[in-house]
């Protein structure tokens, strides 16, 4: 594994681009770049458009969330995807042969831009011409995505964190105590508590005929690009999150921001009748997991609070987990 490391610079805000950002770009060579904020999430994206026409995407690490060694599996992981034909980000090296760069206090990687618009955002109505063949397609590349992983031969190091039952229900889970975490309601503890020990339950009588693997994790609609022209075509993005995980967990993100969508029933049943013209699925336990994924999220807002809009958001994402969680807990 090859790490560019430069002197320190200025600490610098990460939205729109200053020489901090080119001096990221001066080891790529493409400082004459047109440079333009795309997303700041968990990670801060930048567009770089050369004068040739070619797009790339610099990707601005958060600060203590990955390791090197995660980082260089999650681009060797995509590398595969794509060079099997998937419709992911292919990663490029520096100039040097480095895969990661960093300037000062942060890191950064690039890897190939994908056009194609998002399928949407999290919290808005769809907006799809033909959403159930949208659909149909995200379960085939989903299913393409588990089945390319299960073959690949890992390289020698490779590093991703494991979403397992413990890192789901344990004392510690991998994004943070829901049941208990700073800011919900009393009455919420009750709920959340029940749950996590009913889930519990459930979860390890069925863990033996359960599917894991490599999985995205964060299949929301932010990270599935959708063709122009055609919306049969899908592009997976940001495997930031990548984990091994449970396979119905990585069928619960895709499907669970869009549960009171008036065409979830059929937008569910497109998924999986996508991910089954490739691959198998026991779908007998998937209600528990969009409960399970509901309850993560909780987590992981309470610790983004102070983000611009995130007391909100953290209403929003509690709202739904006690929906998603009062309907399991009602139906087992």
């Amino acid at each position: 594994m090859k790490v560019k490391r430069t002197g320190d610079t200025a600490d610098e805000g990460v939205g729109e681009p200053g020489s901090q950002v080119y001096a990221f770009l001066e080891h790529w060579s493409l400082t004459q770049a047109q440079v333009t904020l795309a997303a700041h999430r968990e990670n801060t994206v930048y567009r770089v458009e050369t004068s040739q026409g070619k797009c790339y995407a610099l990707r601005l690490r958060r600060a203590g969330y990955r390791s090197d060694s995660e980082i260089i599996s999650e681009l060797d992981w995509i590398a595969m995807l794509a060079q099997e034909g998937m419709r992911v980000p292919v990663p490029i090296s520096a100039s040097d042969g480095s895969r990661i760069v960093c300037v000062g206090n942060y890191r950064a990687d690039l890897v190939t831009w994908l056009d194609g618009k998002p399928m949407g955002v999290s919290g808005e109505p769809l907006e799809l011409t033909d959403a159930v063949t949208t659909f149909r397609a995200l379960g085939r590349a989903t299913a393409r995505l588990h089945l390319l992983s299960d073959s690949w031969t890992l390289p020698v190091g490779f590093e991703r964190p494991r979403w397992d039952k413990d890192a789901l229900l344990g004392e510690s889970p991998l994004w943070g105590r829901f049941w208990d975490c700073a800011g919900i309601e009393a009455s919420d503890v009750a709920l959340f508590t029940q749950f996590r020990e009913a889930a519990s339950v459930a979860l390890t009588n069925v863990h033996n005929s359960l599917d894991l693997g490599l999985i995205h994790a964060d299949l929301v609609r932010e990270n599935i690009l959708l063709d122009r022209a055609d919306p049969s075509m899908v592009a997976l993005i940001d495997f930031d999150d990548g984990v091994y995980g449970y396979r119905l967990f990585e069928i619960a993100t895709a499907l669970g921001k869009n549960v009171g969508d008036p065409q979830y029933p059929a937008l569910r049943e497109a998924l999986i009748d996508g991910y089954r013209e490739l691959r198998s699925v026991d779908i007998s336990a998937l209600d528990l997991f969009l409960a399970i994924r509901a309850a993560t999220y909780v987590g992981w807002s309470a610790t983004r609070k102070g983000e611009p809009g995130g007391d909100a958001r953290a209403e929003r994402l509690a709202r739904a987990a006690r929906v998603a969680i009062s309907r399991w807990l009602k139906s087992s």
